[in-house]
């Protein structure tokens, strides 16, 4: 996990340009991987989006909790404590 946070740290720190160089590289990943399924495709190409959508901005403890009503917010939360999860028990073997 401090891994992760390191790593989410440094995206955080990326200026635009070099977030788009990036998603791009990403891109051409997700495009060479044809031997993944098609649900592991389809949640990388979403990744993608995600990561062109998103901005880079300051929030506050107070702002995380509210931040947590919001049913998007726990499904993706879900969807990478459950990752995590399994990574972890990938990398264990």
């Amino acid at each position: 996990m401090p891994r992760l946070l390191t790593f989410l740290d440094a995206l955080s720190n990326l200026s635009e340009e070099e977030m788009e160089k990036l998603i791009r590289n990403f891109e051409v990943v997700v495009r060479v991987a044809t031997k993944v399924d098609d649900r592991t495709r389809y949640l990388l190409e979403n990744v993608v989006d995600a990561l062109r959508q998103a901005k880079t901005e300051e929030v506050k403890f107070f702002g995380i909790i509210r931040t947590l009503q919001d049913k998007d917010v726990r499904k993706s939360l879900g969807f990478l404590l459950n990752f995590a999860k399994i990574f972890g028990k990938v990398i264990d073997e």
